[in-house]
């Protein structure tokens, strides 16, 4: 399992300033609303400088490193009447799709092979 430290370890090596990298995200944090802007925020495009790419793999691997370590915390001491449903969510849901963001069309678990209903 990452510490926080292997975290900003790596984030260093991606990007140039780590804390450029922290006030850019705490920034944008309110403006990433929804799945399809925090997918793009995590899926690089060859058109993007490689800085752009770096910052969004660094995203990448701090979410990930987020959702195993601090979020079921999290959940877990919040205000919530469904904690199991939230960290379901988390595990099966977000975690991989964070992994997976080129995957990422909704917020259902469309790749648990969950019968579809039929076209008519």
């Amino acid at each position: 399992m990452y510490t926080c430290t292997d975290c900003n370890e790596f984030i260093e090596q991606l990007v140039d300033d780590g804390k450029t990298f922290k006030n850019f995200y705490n920034r944008s944090l309110e403006q990433i609303t929804g799945f399809r802007v925090l997918r793009d925020h995590l899926i690089a495009s060859e058109e993007e400088t490689q800085c752009i790419r770096n910052r969004k793999l660094a995203f990448k691997h701090y979410l990930v490193w987020y959702l195993k370590n601090k979020a079921t915390a999290m959940i877990l001491k919040g205000e919530t009447q469904y904690p199991a449903e939230y960290l379901k969510y988390k595990n099966e849901v977000l975690l991989y799709y964070v992994q997976m963001p080129q995957e990422w069309v909704s917020n259902s678990a469309e790749w648990l092979n969950e019968p579809t209903p039929p076209s008519y």
